[in-house]
């Protein structure tokens, strides 16, 4: 049978920081038996061991679920939240649209500016022609 003040006494102490061994000498000198001393020893050691399987298969766990959800991140769909990239002309009716209209854009562009630089000019030849 354990002596449970032992076995108590070797839990707080190993709690505490302090080594197995050196409580094991401190009951030992303090007048408890040997056997009882090393059976409450190897029950402490026991525990210990156990909380340690414990701890590792909640780890383990814990690890594998974290590996799932990582995994259906991965696979799930990223929602879009423009569609910019989809309004791009897919054929090419609609490229040589574009550049008919850029064509002509910069065909406009340049008469604006012309007519600015040269607007004497410009009066001078609708009088002849309308006036």
């Amino acid at each position: 049978m354990v002596n449970q003040e032992i076995f108590e006494g070797l839990k707080q102490a190993i709690s505490r920081g302090e080594a197995l061994r050196s409580a094991m000498m401190s009951f030992y000198n303090a007048g408890y038996p040997k056997e009882d001393i090393e059976i409450a020893a190897r029950l402490v050691q026991a525990e210990r061991a156990n909380q340690t399987q414990s701890q590792y298969s909640q780890v383990h766990e814990a690890e594998q679920k974290l590996k799932a959800l990582g995994q259906q991140i991965q696979q799930s769909t990223i929602q879009k939240v423009s569609g910019y990239e989809e309004k791009k002309p897919k054929n090419a009716k609609g490229i040589i649209a574009i550049i008919v209209l850029s064509i002509i854009l910069i065909a406009l562009i340049g008469t604006l500016v012309s007519m600015f630089l040269y607007k004497e000019k410009v009066v001078e030849l609708f009088t002849k022609w309308f006036g």
